[in-house]
């Protein structure tokens, strides 16, 4: 995710690098009521932006004076970006319309609005978003993991699976309609007893980028599904003919109470990294 920092000044800014990020695929948070009147970060403002791949903070005489009052909002959010920024220098995009510099990071490139125009400035953001994204290597676990959006999904269980061929234009409605409003892919679980009128679907874990991970998005935002569903097909194609593939299984609980198979796949994770890095999101 890429959270915006500004103030009302600029909100039509903020307001626009959204629209223009959505249309790249790319989920963005932005804070509009009353962005630099808020006396208090609640917790979950606080997790957007220390959960956020990129910060983009909009500088302005506005911003650098709110900066300066410790009970204002931007003063609070700045402490928590400062905080990712001391872990990675590159979770921060700076964008100013008269050249102000932060006063934090005066040595950090602060892009002009006014040069570069907020198209341009968007598809940056996307730029650096991607290179920012990267996969924790360090043990399996760390690999497939419920994305923090996810409320009701079960334990993890390591499992074997295979794609059914063809599922894409299967005559199942669930599976039709699935693939359709989210690109799930239908797979036959080989090593888990189940109910033969169970289904299972491989969808991606939190290790990938937030836009193809929420059903909500994906339900709403065709740029981010139609990503998701392109790189999916190819997927298919070139492992429908393995005869397993290894993944974690759990039992994901909907709202309206049905509860669905589902899997996590450390390959499926990684395919979906690797062609959104090599198609730049626009293809």
């Amino acid at each position: 995710m890429v959270a915006v920092s500004f103030t009302k000044a600029n909100e039509w800014i903020a307001n626009d690098i959204y629209r223009h990020l959505e249309r790249l695929g790319i989920n963005a948070y932005v804070y509009t009521i009353k962005p630099d009147s808020v006396h208090d970060l609640t917790k979950e403002l606080e997790q957007k932006y220390i959960r956020s791949v990129l910060n983009v903070i909009v500088i302005s005489p506005e911003y650098i004076d709110k900066l300066k009052q410790t009970d204002s909002f931007i003063h609070k959010e700045n402490k928590i970006i400062q905080e990712q920024y001391n872990i990675n220098s590159r979770s921060i995009f700076l964008i100013s319309e008269d050249g102000l510099l932060h006063p934090n990071y005066k040595f950090t490139t602060t892009f002009n609005i006014n040069d570069l125009g907020l198209i341009h400035i968007a598809e940056m953001i996307q730029t650096q978003y991607i290179k920012n994204y990267q996969f924790n290597t360090e043990c399996i676990y760390d690999m497939v993991t419920h994305p923090f959006c996810a409320q009701h999904r079960g334990q993890l269980s390591p499992c074997k699976f295979s794609i059914i061929k063809d599922a894409m234009n299967s005559k199942n409605s669930v599976i039709g309609n699935r693939w359709r409003k989210y690109g799930d892919i239908a797979v036959k679980i080989i090593d888990h007893r189940i109910q033969d009128n169970d289904l299972v679907f491989l969808i991606p874990s939190g290790k990938v980028p937030t836009h193809l991970v929420h059903t909500n998005l994906l339900n709403h935002n065709n740029a981010a599904r139609s990503i998701k569903k392109t790189a999916s097909i190819t997927f298919i194609r070139h492992y429908e003919s393995e005869e397993f593939i290894d993944g974690w299984i759990f039992e994901e609980i909907t709202r309206d109470d049905r509860r669905y198979k589902m899997i996590y796949s450390i390959q499926y994770d990684q395919w979906l990294y690797n062609y959104l890095s090599s198609h730049n999101w626009n293809n």
